[in-house]
């Protein structure tokens, strides 16, 4: 089921899903609350992404007590496990 909506959603057109995107995110700030965050934080940001800047991820690693900020190179936003670099 997974694999057919990702195939699906695939087919959109990258300036429709990025509108589609902002509208739902429009009004969603958390900024304040995360450091209410008091467990072990790994923070994982690709080196290219464009969705997720590193100064947000920086930010993060900032406000949140006891976390670890992971850049991994040569990657944009879709992290997945810890890669090898030029492997994204």
């Amino acid at each position: 089921m997974i694999e057919a909506f990702m195939s699906k959603a695939m087919q959109v057109p990258k300036e429709i899903a990025r509108e589609c995107f902002k509208g739902f995110t429009k009004n969603y700030d958390i900024k304040n609350k995360v450091s209410e965050i008091k467990v072990p934080t790994l923070i994982v940001v690709g080196q290219k992404g464009i969705g997720t800047p590193i100064k947000c991820s920086q930010f993060l690693k900032r406000e949140i007590e006891n976390s670890e900020l992971r850049i991994i190179p040569d990657c944009g936003h879709e992290v997945k496990g810890f890669p090898t670099p030029g492997s994204c």
